[in-house]
């Protein structure tokens, strides 16, 4: 709605099933989770949409340079008082960048890149895809499977991306408006 973007009736459909999958692995993970965690997950979900927004709307500047400060702000603010805490060996250190770089770095070249191309309910939708194929990696590597409340959250999400990327919405266009 901030950029006058029509998502059609697919559209909020993807979004509505994508919803329904987040809530089916939050509600299996309730009494998991203490209220502190819950609040984390819900400011991190908020501050991915406002940062979407901001980059999705950003006409003048440069957005990797802000998103770069963005991130060097936040290491900054986390790294200062997890020093005392932490005990991590040169290679870990070297483990952590390598991830920094690879990992949060290219991922955002990849949005930012595919932020000019799709507007911000697809990107929104799209980015779902990340936190639903991690347990898929950790039980790939690690051999532990997750459970049955997030296989059916993680389908039913996998299952919004592929509506909102395939076939006719109610338009008549095809795929991300």
């Amino acid at each position: 709605m901030l950029y006058r973007e029509s998502i059609g009736g697919r559209g909020l459909l993807a979004l509505a099933i994508g919803t329904a999958g987040v809530g089916v692995i939050l509600a299996q993970t309730l009494g998991n989770v203490g209220v502190v965690g819950l609040a984390w997950g819900l400011g991190s979900a908020v501050g991915l949409g406002g940062f979407i927004l901001v980059q999705r709307g950003m006409r003048a500047g440069n957005p990797m340079g802000l998103t770069s400060a963005y991130n060097l702000i936040t290491a900054a603010v986390l790294v200062g008082p997890a020093l005392g805490h932490l005990q991590i060996s040169p290679q870990g250190w070297a483990v952590v960048v390598a991830t920094g770089l690879f990992q949060v770095g290219l991922a955002y070249v990849c949005l930012l890149r595919g932020l000019r191309h799709v507007g911000a309910a697809e990107a929104s939708i799209l980015c779902l895809v990340e936190p639903v194929l991690n347990p898929l990696w950790v039980a790939l590597a690690l051999g532990q499977f997750p459970s049955g409340g997030t296989l059916i959250g993680g389908a039913l999400i996998l299952s919004a991306v592929l509506l909102r990327l395939t076939g006719t919405d109610s338009r008549g266009t095809s795929g991300p408006a």
